[in-house]
């Protein structure tokens, strides 16, 4: 949330052509009038702002903090944020901005708690952390807390206008934002307690929350930054049962990439910079991880040993995955192969093509990854068949961020991970002569989930083998004048493969729906439709690009798709 208005743009302005008095006059003129007044007072600390009148900015907040003790209207709080909240900002921020914010956020919370405003998550949610974030700054920890808490009791009657599981949810959700800022803020026990009471929260499986993002990176980079025996100490504590909780805690999701330019470091205070690809994490990972550099794992298997025998919830997981970091694989075999055979039944069992959700089906991707690692050519094979089941199992439930990050983190562990980030490393350079890799996927996508692409190229197949549905290759050089381009293109599931030329992508493979794409390299929303041509599924179809002139021409199967006349200073570039 942003504060944005015509009033700032008129405040801009009139500092831009010199008639800041005029518009001062003005503004004073409408002081008088009851309705008036308001906008007024907030358009005069504006210009304060503006002008960087340090008296006048003060005198405006103070009457503007006068103005919300009289005036209950959740739009009178809301107004008066426009001051105050670029004041916050300043190198020597007035404390009557402070005051006035935490003016505004007490008026919404119990503006919230008495039911006016329920399902309305902004401004209050982002009023609230922009506070709370100050307050940590200032090593004000415990009026920090106390106002997370506050946000986290008015859930409830935010969401009470809403059946089901969904209010459930929302408060998880809330948990999470909330974990996610202790850990900004360096407070790593409350962080933890947090997360913990997020990983407990259960909800409908309509309602499932994807992984942990960006809050649960600021956590495990924070708890990265400790040392290994209190990372140890830490985590052991927060996943292994208690009396009153019979499981093993384990989140499991990805961690988005961190793209933020390094030229803003210093705005990040104490938070670390996160991985720069997306990672797939789990708090066991980071246990184990902990376990093995404090030279606790033989510690950590005593625990975990009778909860195990016990069938406590993840137990026999979190078992196996420490035999595999001691390079007991064998032990972990049985548990393997008894986790396939019942993956292989709910997949034959599901003849209707069910895309319901498992909660913890990301845990079969860590303990297959740590298998394709294991020095056990058998276990490997089986971390192998793991893998395949669980790609299988994102392709039916649509999970297009589990999916290929499973696939990177797979193909990552066949090659090594001194390979596997030499290649990550290498951008655009994918290793083959005469093609460039590039992607044409949104901005907003790539900070969802940002992978690196590979590609391999034997004996006159190309495979994308890991990387992001919108990846492409691009040929080195222009093509110009008159030619053809013909290849034979994969029809699969999740695996289709397609051509582009003129900055257009053809997309004329896609199994499963009932007509092709035409749509400009990264503006997918501008798409053009045709009948879906006969294909061979499960199978490669010819596909053909004809230019003569400014003529381009679509083919697949040999039938004529597509045809368009090409405006001058088109790309000259194909792509595959």
């Amino acid at each position: 949330y942003q504060p944005q208005s015509v009033g700032a743009l008129l405040v801009r302005a009139a500092v831009k052509a010199k008639k800041t008095d005029d518009f001062k006059s003005l503004c004073e003129s409408r002081l008088k009038q009851p309705l008036g007044e308001l906008a007024a007072r907030v358009l005069l600390g504006q210009l304060a702002l503006a002008t960087r009148d340090a008296a006048a900015t003060q005198e405006q907040l103070a009457l503007l903090s006068e103005r919300i003790k009289l005036d209950s209207l959740q739009n009178t709080s809301e107004l008066a944020c426009h001051v105050a909240l670029p004041a916050i900002t300043l190198p020597d921020a007035p404390p009557i901005a402070i005051e006035l914010v935490a003016q505004a956020v007490d008026r919404l919370h119990k503006s919230i708690q008495t039911s006016r405003g329920g399902g309305q998550q902004e401004p209050v949610t982002s009023l609230t952390f922009r506070l709370a974030h100050h307050h940590f700054q200032q090593n004000k920890t415990a009026e920090g807390k106390r106002l997370l808490d506050s946000y986290l009791a008015i859930q409830g009657p935010m969401w009470s206008n809403y059946g089901g599981d969904y209010p459930a949810y929302q408060r998880k959700l809330a948990m999470l934002k909330i974990a996610g800022e202790f850990a900004r803020a360096g407070l790593k026990a409350e962080s933890l307690e947090m997360f913990g009471r997020f990983a407990d929260a259960t909800t409908s499986r309509d309602y499932q929350v994807g992984g942990p993002g960006k809050e649960g990176a600021a956590l495990l980079n924070g708890l990265a930054a400790l040392g290994a025996t209190e990372r140890y100490e830490l985590l052991s504590g927060w996943s292994l049962p208690t009396k009153d909780r019979l499981s093993v805690r384990i989140i499991t999701g990805l961690v988005t990439a961190d793209r933020t330019p390094r030229a803003f470091d210093t705005a990040r205070g104490s938070t670390p910079r996160g991985p720069q690809a997306a990672q797939l994490n789990s708090t066991l990972d980071l246990l184990i991880a902990a376990a093995k550099e404090a030279n606790k794992l033989d510690d950590l298997q005593q625990q975990l040993a009778p909860h195990a025998k016990a069938n406590i919830e993840n137990a026999p997981l979190a078992l196996a995955m420490v035999q595999i970091a001691k390079g007991e694989g064998t032990q972990a075999a049985p548990l393997l192969t008894e986790l396939i055979a019942t993956r292989v039944k709910e997949a034959a069992a599901n003849t209707q093509n069910r895309r319901e959700r498992r909660d913890t089906a990301a845990h079969d991707a860590v303990l297959a990854r740590a298998a394709l690692l294991d020095n056990d050519p058998d276990v490997r094979e089986l971390g192998r068949t793991l893998t395949a089941r669980f790609i299988e199992y994102t392709q039916r439930v649509y999970d297009q961020q589990m999916m290929p990050a499973m696939r990177h983190a797979s193909r990552s562990a066949l090659m090594g991970p001194d390979r596997a980030a030499e290649l990550d490393a290498q951008a655009a350079d994918v290793g083959l002569k005469h093609w460039v890799a590039g992607s044409n996927a949104a901005a907003t996508d790539q900070q969802q989930l940002s992978l690196p692409q590979w590609w391999v190229a034997h004996d006159g197949m190309i495979s994308h083998t890991c990387g992001m549905g919108y990846d492409q290759l691009y040929l080195s050089y222009p093509l110009t004048g008159k030619f053809a381009v013909e290849c034979e293109g994969i029809v699969g599931l999740w695996a289709e493969g397609n051509i582009g030329f003129g900055g257009l992508v053809f997309q004329g493979l896609h199994g499963g729906t009932n007509s092709i794409s035409i749509f400009p390299a990264g503006r997918r929303n501008e798409t053009v439709t045709r009948p879906d041509p006969l294909e061979r599924g499960n199978n490669f179809n010819r596909i053909k690009i004809e230019v003569d002139g400014n003529v381009v021409s679509y083919r697949i199967n040999g039938s004529p798709i597509y045809s368009m006349k090409q405006m001058p200073g088109t790309s000259p570039f194909f792509m595959l």
